[in-house]
């Protein structure tokens, strides 16, 4: 009885998490078409698709890594396996970011959908790749926060995100148009992982020794695809 009562309240102090969620990888729509209409949307929408690929390994990574933990938590926690987790999904998701990039560059003249896409498109793309990217990192430690039972935590990160991205994307379409859009998902997820981060590393203090690795992980997979991205387009 009292399992299933603490079941019940992990499941409730989830439902902000599951709408926040939902309203941090979909308002921006919502708001582009508002603030600068259809046909924007449309672009933007094919961009967004296209920066979808990196959401399957995104998917695979939610699906394969709760279990894992669930089986080998003391193993994971450790940090050597986390570790080499993390740097194996960011190769990965280097590799995918240059197939796209070159895949647009070379088959735009060849397929209807493609030939909408510019240089301000691609733009998008590289900031919706890259936010995917960060969403993915999430995964790495939001997983703990699920093991522990820390609800709470999960759901003010994700609450504070959506906020913070309607917000921002409100802010920056008026100056950058839709490239503003995927600017503000780009924040919001980096500031959504870190806040995802800073509670896990409250929960498992082992994880501080993280901070540094996480970091250079994130600024050179950054880096190396904005320089597939700038090699793609010249």
């Amino acid at each position: 009885d009292l399992d299933f009562k603490k079941i019940i309240s992990f499941s409730l102090l989830l439902i902000p998490h599951n709408l926040s969620l939902w309203i941090l990888s979909s308002s921006d729509r919502f708001i582009i078409k508002s603030l600068i209409g259809e046909y924007e949307l449309g672009i933007y929408s094919v961009c967004y698709s296209i920066g979808l690929i990196i959401m399957l390994l995104n998917t695979g990574v939610a699906l394969v890594l709760p279990n894992y933990i669930i089986k080998n938590y003391k193993v994971y926690i450790i940090g050597s396996i986390r570790r080499k987790l993390i740097f194996y999904y960011s190769t990965c998701v280097i590799t995918l970011s240059v197939v796209i990039f070159f895949s647009i560059s070379y088959f735009k003249d060849y397929f209807e959908f493609l030939k909408a896409i510019n240089t301000g498109s691609i733009n998008i793309i590289l900031w919706i790749i890259n936010g995917l990217y960060l969403l993915g990192l999430y995964y790495f430690y939001s997983n703990i926060l699920f093991y522990k039972r820390r609800a709470k935590y999960i759901s003010i990160s994700t609450l504070f995100g959506a906020l913070l991205n309607i917000f921002l994307t409100i802010f920056l379409i008026p100056i950058y148009g839709t490239v503003g859009a995927a600017i503000a998902t780009f924040i919001s997820y980096f500031i959504y992982l870190f806040f995802i981060f800073y509670f896990a590393q409250k929960t498992e203090k082992s994880l501080n020794n993280d901070l540094i690795f996480l970091i250079s992980v994130i600024l050179v997979t950054l880096f190396l695809n904005f320089t597939f991205f700038k090699v793609s387009i010249s």
